[in-house]
């Protein structure tokens, strides 16, 4: 992606995510950015220069609130997607798209759905504080994940012994994407995020390092994003370095990529103009 496509994306997402505070806002809905977005809210005041998306997380029973209320609330160019609203949707997260741009990312250019660019919204679940029980669990999570790939992966994936084998079980045991993804979310919704001490975004890149302290989110606190006011976690500095370490220290010249792979981007055109 070139320099001007990277900076006309970011205007786009930041729009989507102002929307969504407006939303949030309106209703009283808690929520707080993650991961990159949070980094770079404090280290940038805004997008890591490099980076190219934005990440918010709710707490499940605002997220749901959310989820019902969002569609109506929004112009008609933008789609809130999940996979009740996007059939072939493979997530267990919402995305937020604008449906007059299109980012066709390599991973899921042979599904069905909407393809606009967008920003990721996650719940936020609680986890248990028994450590064996909390084995037992993301176990059980590991394997919706291994059988959720077979689709993810569909037509671009590698083919072993060992895929055939997996795959072959997986279909006789859940048949279908939607059984997996509500095998995974009856697994995601065991521990409720207000009545748990640690919570965890379940659908995160950064596996076991999301679970944090609840009290870690708290109200949060207001920061300031590419103009935008939003709120971070509370303790953002406990929650930043359990992440990334020494978060304020820029990394490596060689590590300063966006990690999206697309295959199609055209921010001035619909992603409908481009369905094979």
């Amino acid at each position: 992606m070139n320099e001007k496509n990277l900076q006309q994306l970011k205007k786009i997402e930041i729009e989507s995510l102002r929307l969504f505070i407006q939303i949030c806002d309106r209703y009283k809905l808690r929520y707080f950015l993650l991961g990159g977005s949070c980094l770079g809210a404090i280290r940038h005041k805004g997008f890591i220069p490099w980076d190219d998306d934005i990440d918010v997380g709710m707490p499940r029973s605002d997220y749901n609130k959310f989820l019902e209320i969002a569609q109506a609330e929004l112009p008609e160019n933008m789609f809130v997607q999940t996979v009740i609203t996007d059939i072939e949707y493979p997530m267990c997260f919402a995305k937020l798209r604008n449906s007059n741009t299109t980012f066709i990312e390599t991973s899921v250019k042979n599904f069905k759905i909407n393809h606009g660019v967008y920003i990721d919204i996650f719940p936020l679940d609680g986890i248990t504080d028994d450590e064996f029980e909390r084995k037992k669990h993301l176990f059980k999570l590991k394997i919706c994940h291994r059988a959720k790939s077979m689709y993810w992966y569909k037509g671009n994936k590698t083919i072993t012994l060992k895929s055939i084998i997996y795959d072959f079980v997986f279909k006789i045991y859940y048949r279908n994407i939607r059984n997996i993804i509500k095998s995974e979310e009856k697994l995601m919704l065991k521990y409720d995020y207000d009545y748990s001490n640690l919570v965890f975004n379940y659908c995160g890149a950064w596996g076991e390092k999301e679970i944090t302290p609840k009290e870690w989110f708290g109200e949060g606190k207001m920061a300031d994003f590419e103009g935008i006011s939003v709120i971070v976690p509370q303790n953002y500095d406990a929650y930043l370095t359990k992440m990334y370490g020494d978060y304020m220290t820029l990394p490596p010249i060689e590590k300063r990529v966006g990690h999206h792979y697309c295959e199609v981007i055209d921010l001035e055109k619909s992603y409908k103009n481009y369905k094979k």
